[in-house]
């Protein structure tokens, strides 16, 4: 959708920017944003653990090894990109 609005659904539950600091520095810049991006990946992780439920969803085990062989290399990536100075691009489908 090319007009978003303020009014729709999707641009409702976007969180607001914080405003950039002038005065920031590459370092302080890299803490707040890793600390941000790094505990909202631990929470949709957490949310993966929930599918776990038999009791509400149904998958085999070879969906498991799939899950835990992107998350990995999702992993893999991001420390590499890190390391490398560089970032490094990855995709999942089951």
């Amino acid at each position: 959708m090319a007009n978003e609005t303020a009014s729709t659904p999707a641009a409702k539950t976007r969180k607001a920017r914080t405003p950039i600091d002038p005065n920031e520095t590459a370092r302080d810049r890299f803490l707040r944003l890793a600390q941000s991006r790094t505990g909202s990946a631990l929470n949709v992780i957490k949310g993966i653990g929930v599918l776990g439920n038999k009791a509400q969803y149904e998958y085999t085990d070879v969906d498991v090894d799939k899950i835990e062989s992107a998350l990995k290399g999702a992993i893999d990536a991001a420390v590499k990109s890190l390391r490398a100075g560089k970032p490094v691009k990855s995709t999942f489908t089951l």
